[in-house]
């Protein structure tokens, strides 16, 4: 075999390019940029989390706002949505409609931010004990 024992061609060729495709590689950074994982991130997400006030969800007359008026924050707290139609009150005979809205855990977030100021410290204790031998010279 001619080269050094490798096989004619099989070696990468000049000019071919190796490693993701240019196409994919754009579209992780466009992810990567989209999700702005930084530290200063991350921590304005947490505060955000753990200061969040329900009144933001509710108009001036108490009701609930519409999803397209919702802030980024007031909407980054809702988990979930319940719709039930149902006859709340007997002998009327009017559809009623019950909206259900399910909130993230504040207490999550509270927590995060009290480790992150060091209010929060976890102690781990061991129990047992250690047997060391320890053998000179034989």
């Amino acid at each position: 075999m001619p080269r050094g024992g490798k096989r004619p061609n099989s070696g990468r060729k000049r000019g071919v390019k190796t490693g993701p495709y240019p196409r994919t590689l754009a579209l992780r950074r466009a992810v990567q940029k989209s999700l702005d994982l930084s530290a200063t991130n991350t921590l304005e997400q947490i505060r955000r989390g753990a200061m969040f006030d329900v009144r933001a969800l509710f108009d001036d007359k108490g009701n609930f706002r519409p999803i397209q008026q919702l802030s980024a924050e007031a909407a980054a707290m809702i988990a979930g949505f319940d719709l039930v139609k149902r006859n709340i009150t007997s002998g009327d005979g009017a559809i009623d409609t019950v909206l259900k809205v399910r909130l993230v855990d504040r207490c999550r977030y509270v927590e995060m931010a009290a480790k992150h100021h060091g209010l929060l410290t976890e102690k781990v204790e061991h129990s047992g004990g250690l047997k060391i031998i320890h053998e000179y010279g034989s």
